[in-house]
């Protein structure tokens, strides 16, 4: 490592413990509470796999937990947190969420929510349950750094323009992924597999070691966890009708009911998008809530339950501490000025 590169990291970590005490000082100010969402927590890699779904490592994710307790927050079940807030409590609590239902829940977040007793929610795409296929979305991510960039670029020229000069790989993967219906997505991984050479031993082989197995999840169940609702094939929500948009979420609802013998009272939006028709389709299935991917502290006046907020984080965990600290000190603004 060179002498720039370690002044760098110098900087950015003290940054980081910068903008921690600056959340943790305005924290007995302006705490009230909020919804923490995670992905995957593990050792990231350099795979479009992890830059794109996201990573935290264990030791920060232990670092967060930490960093809540001091500040005075307690750790409480997400429907708990929405009871309160419905009811006008705003206490210092905190609801800890996990999307999709990737195995390292199990592995590396389970261990540690269990060591702190941190109750916590996975937010489930149904279609991984057992499953011995990849997930359009997973099988995109994994075969893309398996195939020669020239003859990917041709490939993905069908779906979308690529300026290989301007755009990274993870700008042209999301484009391909919020541009297209689900036929278009489906077609395009299939195309990439194939050319790829994965074979269906492979990908059972990838699927089993990616995805939770009903084992396991009944397992953190019986230790804090509760599950949720993230629809079953994980498709933009932007580019569904509404009888698709319809068929997502009953499928989804259904499963959970018949999986783990629970009935499934929110919702976290794929990506953080929704569409004219989810909000009317969720009442009638009996969803008390959506979560969304924007990061706000939840207050009186902003306490939709159909619009939850969420503070998603990922390995740049100065990223996060910077906005936890600039949302304290805009309620703290608010607040003074209306006095």
């Amino acid at each position: 490592m060179n002498w720039l590169k370690r002044i760098s990291l110098r900087k950015n970590r003290g940054l980081k413990w910068l903008y921690c005490v600056i959340s943790l000082a305005f924290a007995s100010l302006a705490g009230k509470p909020l919804i923490l969402c995670f992905h995957r927590v593990k050792i990231p890699s350099d795979t479009l796999l992890d830059r794109r779904v996201g990573v935290i490592k264990p030791s920060h994710l232990v670092e967060i937990i930490r960093f809540f307790r001091i500040a005075g927050y307690q750790f409480v079940p997400l429907e708990r947190l929405v009871q309160m807030i419905e009811k006008g409590n705003f206490k210092k609590v905190a609801a800890v969420t996990f999307d999709d239902g990737l195995n390292d829940l199990y592995e590396n977040a389970f261990p540690i929510m269990k060591r702190y007793s941190v109750p916590f929610t996975c937010f489930l795409i149904t279609s991984l349950i057992n499953t011995t296929k990849l997930l359009w979305l997973h099988k995109l991510y994994i075969v893309w750094d398996r195939i020669d960039k020239s003859v990917r670029d041709d490939i993905i020229r069908d779906y979308i323009e690529v300026d290989g000069a301007i755009q990274e790989d993870d700008a042209i993967a999301g484009s391909i992924v919020h541009s297209h219906d689900q036929h278009k997505l489906a077609e395009l991984s299939t195309r990439l597999s194939g050319v790829a050479r994965i074979s269906p031993e492979d990908e059972n082989h990838f699927a089993k070691d990616l995805y939770l197995h009903d084992e396991a999840i009944e397992e953190m169940k019986a230790n804090g966890l509760t599950i949720e609702a993230h629809n079953h094939y994980h498709w933009p929500l932007t580019k569904l009708n509404e009888e698709e948009t319809r068929l997502e979420l009953e499928t989804c609802l259904s499963l959970i009911r018949e999986k783990f013998n629970s009935s499934a009272k929110f919702l976290a939006l794929p990506y953080g998008k929704s569409n004219p028709y989810l909000n009317d389709r969720a009442r009638q299935l009996g969803i008390k809530g959506i979560l969304t991917m924007e990061g706000r502290l939840l207050t009186a006046q902003n306490r939709d339950p159909f619009s939850l907020p969420r503070f998603c984080i990922y390995d740049n965990v100065q990223a996060f501490y910077r906005l936890l600290s600039l949302e304290f000190i805009k309620y703290i603004i608010a607040k003074f000025s209306k006095n």
